[in-house]
């Protein structure tokens, strides 16, 4: 599978974390060669007060992460699959055939960062749980992704984005029945409607699709605040968003 390495944050265990995944290994997920986890945490020289790593510490963190990574990918066939900054620690995340030599492996490459004492641990995890539900993001997280990646490229071209313009969001439903509920829920929020014609070979959950339109500005909170209240609104009436667009204003 080509890597497809992304980064987005969330709350886990109370506290801020950062996680930066190899998203594009969820469709090969789980890999039946590959069923023993293996974990490395080391703590953060210089956190900031909310936990994440400091931008100065970031480079020696990389080459941390770098050298294990290789030394674990080369000697023991691992595929990193992540690592998660949280509560000033951070983890990085590997599966492997087993945890024969992970103990040396881990020795060996620390002993050159002397100021990050590590933890490390395994366990069997055949079905991959660990980067299925813990790394990877649930579809509100991938939503606000997108929305990242939309926003970054609207700012290349050049947009201010504070400026309103129509913005264009695309709804699917199962049936016209969802789709009037829908209708119905967001009516009096400033959107106008228009219905996508049925397509045969769409999915049958996809089969009656919507389209909004409203005037709004693209920055990423107000961005993020319209998708996320039209991602709830779409699943209570049993549909699903399906993205975004808009052209660029300067």
């Amino acid at each position: 599978m080509a890597e497809h390495w992304d980064v987005f944050f969330c709350r886990m265990n109370g506290s801020l974390a950062g996680v930066c995944l190899d998203l594009g290994l969820r469709a090969a997920a789980p890999d039946p060669a590959r069923q023993e986890l293996l974990w490395v945490s080391v703590p953060l020289v210089r956190p900031r007060p909310d936990g994440l790593a400091d931008e100065g510490e970031g480079p020696r963190l990389h080459a941390l992460e770098e050298a294990l990574v290789t030394a674990l990918r080369q000697r023991l066939g691992a595929t990193y699959t992540g690592r998660v900054t949280s509560a000033s620690r951070r983890e990085f995340c590997f599966y492997a055939a087993s945890e024969h030599g992970f103990a040396e492996v881990v020795q060996e490459v620390l002993a050159g960062f002397p100021e990050y004492p590590p933890q490390r641990g395994h366990e069997r995890d055949p079905e991959w749980q660990h980067y299925r539900n813990v790394l990877y993001p649930d579809p509100l997280e991938l939503q606000c992704m997108h929305n990242r990646h939309v926003v970054d490229e609207l700012r290349k071209r050049g947009d201010t984005l504070a400026v309103p313009r129509p913005v264009d969001h695309f709804l699917y439903f199962p049936d016209p029945a969802a789709r009037e509920r829908f209708a119905g829920a967001i009516a009096g929020r400033g959107f106008t409607t228009g219905f996508l014609e049925p397509h045969a070979t769409s999915p049958a959950a996809q089969r009656h699709g919507l389209r909004l339109r409203h005037e709004t500005a693209v920055d990423l909170q107000t961005i993020n605040d319209v998708v996320l209240d039209l991602c709830d609104a779409a699943q209570r009436a049993g549909g699903t968003y399906d993205g975004w667009e808009t052209q660029v204003k300067t």
